[in-house]
């Protein structure tokens, strides 16, 4: 069941990778780390409550990240993380993760926090959770995993 969830997360993303005009997009390999994400330049976690709970955790490549927020800019040059990258790279994590919810089977109701960004190199993060599943998305512009990490009571 964990897996079909990531597939309808992974899905949204691709699908607003390609609205973005992102092309040559991959959906990857899922795999199913420790309990420990490693390796990203940033971080985009959102929480799930109620039916799931747990994180939903965007790992994005600098690059990748760059081309997602100057298509939500409408196309504006963005080449420096300032506080307007800041709040489009939250707000598409936030859109990818709002739609991937409606869209889980019907009777599964899950509410989302709001998202928090982490920036930096070599980042690893603890996700404290009993099941993590990646999904490793490849485009033409950098890679982005989405990594969801549930609670399992």
């Amino acid at each position: 069941m964990l897996e079909n969830h990531l597939k309808i997360f992974a899905g949204t993303v691709s699908d607003m990778l390609t609205q973005l005009g992102i092309g040559e997009i991959v959906e990857g390999v899922y795999t199913c780390p420790a309990s420990v994400i490693e390796q990203g330049d940033l971080l985009v976690i959102i929480g799930l409550t109620r039916d799931i709970r747990g994180s939903v955790i965007y790992r994005l490549s600098s690059d990748l990240a760059m081309t997602i927020t100057s298509s939500m800019l409408g196309g504006s040059s963005v080449n420096v993380i300032d506080d307007m990258f800041k709040n489009a790279i939250c707000e598409f994590a936030n859109m990818v993760s709002g739609m991937a919810v409606s869209a889980l089977p019907v009777g599964i109701l899950v509410d989302i926090t709001p998202p928090t960004l982490v920036i930096g190199q070599e980042l690893t993060i603890s996700a404290g959770c009993n099941d993590i599943l990646v999904s490793k998305i490849e485009t033409s512009l950098g890679h982005l995993s989405v990594c969801l990490a549930i609670n399992k009571e």
